[in-house]
C-alpha cells in the first residue's frame, strides 16, 4: 500500500503543471482511490461505468499469470471475457458522448482520463489511427500503473483529423521508486 501511494504521489507531481479542465474516471473503486491520492482536482469531474477495466466474467479475480497459463492472451479470450472490439466500442461511445461532444470549446481542453491498463491499450491504439508519427510504438507489453500517455487532439466538426501522440505508457518518472 505504501509503495502504491508513493507511486500515486510522484504520478501526480509529475502532472503539477497541468491545468485540468475536465476529469474523467472510472467508477471502479481503485480508479477512484488513486485519483483521489493524486490531490488532482477539477470543477468538472465525470466518474463513468464505461471506462472500467475489461469484463473479466468468470475469470474475474483470476491472477493474469494464471489466465497466461491457461492459454489465453490479451488479444484472445475465452467466451464469457469482454472482447477487445466490446471494449473500444465501449471506448467509443464514452468518447463519442463526452469528448467530441464538447471539443467545441478550444479554451477549456485539458483533459485528464483515470481508467485501468486494458482501457488505456484500446485508447492508444484507437488514437494511433490518427497520428502521421512515424515514432509511435504501442507496445501492450510496457504498460505499468501510474503511466502516464499524452495525446493532442485535432478535432473538426467534432471529427478527429490528426492526433499527436507525445507520451504513451511512459513511466519515467517512476524510474526510481522501488518495491517495499
Amino acid at each position: 500500500k505504501q509503495w502504491y501511494q508513493r507511486r500515486v504521489a510522484i504520478t501526480a507531481g509529475a502532472l503539477k503543471h497541468v491545468k485540468f479542465h475536465k476529469i474523467y474516471s472510472s467508477d471502479s473503486g481503485r480508479v477512484k482511490e488513486t485519483l483521489r491520492h493524486t490531490g488532482i482536482r477539477s470543477d468538472k469531474t465525470c466518474i463513468d461505468e464505461r471506462l472500467r477495466e475489461r469484463n473479466w466474467g468468470p475469470y474475474t479475480g483470476i491472477p493474469w499469470r494464471e489466465y497466461k497459463r491457461l492459454g489465453y492472451s490479451i488479444e484472445e479470450h475465452p467466451p464469457g471475457v469482454e472482447t477487445n472490439e466490446e471494449m473500444k466500442q465501449r471506448w467509443l461511445n464514452f468518447f463519442e458522448e463526452n469528448i467530441l461532444r464538447e471539443a467545441c470549446n478550444p479554451t477549456e481542453n485539458t483533459i485528464l482520463i483515470v481508467t485501468h491498463g486494458g482501457m488505456v491499450r484500446i485508447i492508444a491504439k484507437y488514437f494511433a489511427n490518427f497520428t502521421t508519427s512515424t515514432h509511435v510504438n504501442i507496445n501492450h507489453a510496457s504498460i505499468s500503473n501510474n503511466c502516464i500517455s499524452v495525446f493532442e487532439l485535432e478535432i473538426q466538426e467534432k471529427v478527429i483529423v490528426n492526433c499527436d501522440i507525445h507520451q504513451v505508457y511512459d513511466c519515467k518518472h517512476l524510474q526510481n521508486i522501488t518495491k517495499i
